[in-house]
């Protein structure tokens, strides 16, 4: 399965997880059979994210870039076209075979001519780790007050005592095994989420339990 994300504006609000993108899920092995988009679509689920908000390059000033309001037409529309998904979604299986293992891609579409590029690509290490001869299925046998939500970084449960950290600066304060809670993530984050019993971007501190 190809999973692919789009939101309006520079990508890194995708990456740093501050906006909910559109998500389009690909049948991966449809995409190399000859006409398949014209008999069964390889595209097997669309989602559309509420895309609140967009990053866009800053004119005057000192900041280059800033963040805006999306627009109604944006926040109800659809980033890609069904062609446009397909595309991404063949590359995607083409950088995965170039490197022989499942990869995370960063893509981006032209602004003036509409033309997709792929501009990043690095080892995908969080779906990649999973098993497909073992499903794990998770319950939650007692639930207290909400302190706080924020983005599932993954789909287990896990309890400690929460760190706020609250940039990357201060990541040298985090105590192993406890529950990591940040407003916002981005690459560099990774080694210190490895050693987190959970992870999670959130605006609140919580001081319980964490749910993933």
């Amino acid at each position: 399965m190809a999973v692919v994300s789009a939101a309006w504006g520079l990508g890194e609000t995708v990456v740093q997880g501050t906006i909910n993108p559109d998500k389009y899920l690909v049948f991966k092995p449809l995409l190399a059979a000859p006409g398949a988009a014209d008999e069964i679509s390889p595209i097997i689920e669309k989602t559309l994210g509420s895309k609140a908000r967009k990053m866009v390059y800053s004119r005057g000033g000192h900041a280059r870039t800033k963040m805006v309001d999306t627009s109604d037409a944006e926040r109800r529309a659809f980033v890609l076209a069904d062609a446009e998904i397909l595309a991404l979604a063949r590359w995607a299986v083409s950088v995965e075979e170039h490197y022989a293992r499942p990869m995370d891609m960063e893509w981006a579409r032209d602004g003036v001519t509409g033309e997709l590029f792929m501009v990043q690509a690095r080892p995908e290490t969080v779906q990649s780790q999973k098993t497909g001869s073992r499903f794990t299925l998770h319950h939650l046998r007692e639930t207290g007050t909400v302190l706080a939500s924020g983005a599932a970084i993954g789909d287990s449960i896990a309890q400690g005592t929460a760190c706020v950290i609250r940039s990357a600066a201060d990541i040298e304060n985090f105590r192993d095994g406890a529950i990591l809670v940040t407003e916002m993530t981005d690459p560099d984050w990774v080694p210190v989420m490895k050693r987190a019993a959970a992870s999670s971007p959130t605006t609140a501190a919580p001081r319980a339990t964490r749910r993933l």
